[in-house]
């Protein structure tokens, strides 16, 4: 999200829970609620704050305790780092408890992309295989990987009609290039969730767009992109590819 694109300029620091080139982790899984209610570089800070004093510890010091805390992801930081410098009771509230360390329970972290997969296999485990319950969401767990098979097969047509050559098409597939050329990929972003899979409705076309940054960054013109998503995107309108 920030990596190449937030100058060190402009008044803003950033952290994030991973790296630009993997996913963040879900933690915590809830059987009552039977979902997880938190992710490990969030939970990691929450209890920091709980358990510091937010007048003395600047957000340079918070970060580096989150970050060493966070062994799922990479945690990382963006901007101005003069900001860093400062306490962390200036943007969260000062507060007047004493700090609280809560015990150590089991993160159970499953990758954030993941969480619809894991939490469907998590209510198969608990029932009988042969109730109707468990074949309802054996359905519905095999039509999450078959629409991934089917959004994942679009977007390889999409990079093998963009580009000439095979390996090309597995270069493009396989590595994870930092963003620099960012007109060619907002151009290139905004298409494809217009015309092929609507990156807010589907989660799961976001785990795919490193694709269109390499394309960018090898010199693949919006234009053939653009191209090529109208000849292969004819689909009607799909949501829901989580």
């Amino acid at each position: 999200m920030f990596e190449g694109v937030l100058p060190p300029n402009i008044n803003m620091f950033a952290t994030t829970a991973a790296s630009a080139d993997e996913s963040s982790y879900a933690c915590y899984y809830d059987d009552v609620r039977q979902t997880y209610l938190g992710d490990v570089y969030s939970v990691n800070w929450m209890e920091d704050s709980d358990a510091e004093n937010l007048k003395s510890e600047t957000l340079e010091t918070q970060f580096e305790i989150t970050k060493n805390e966070t062994n799922t992801s990479h945690v990382q930081q963006y901007g101005d780092m003069t900001i860093s410098k400062l306490s962390v009771s200036g943007f969260q509230g000062e507060k007047d408890t004493e700090p609280k360390h809560v015990p150590e329970v089991p993160f159970d972290a499953v990758p954030s992309r993941d969480v619809p997969l894991h939490i469907l296999q998590k209510k198969l485990h608990k029932l009988n295989s042969n109730s109707l319950e468990a074949r309802e969401l054996q359905k519905s767990l095999f039509k999450l990987n078959r629409n991934r098979v089917y959004l994942d097969d679009k977007v390889n047509e999409i990079v093998r009609r963009s580009v000439k050559t095979d390996e090309q098409v597995t270069y493009a597939k396989t590595q994870r290039k930092s963003l620099q050329n960012l007109d060619c990929y907002d151009t290139v972003a905004r298409y494809f969730s217009k015309e092929c899979f609507s990156l807010s409705q589907n989660n799961y076309a976001m785990s795919k767009m490193y694709i269109f940054v390499n394309l960018c960054e090898m010199g693949v013109k919006p234009k053939a992109m653009k191209k090529a998503m109208d000849r292969v995107c004819t689909h009607p309108s799909i949501y829901g590819i989580y």
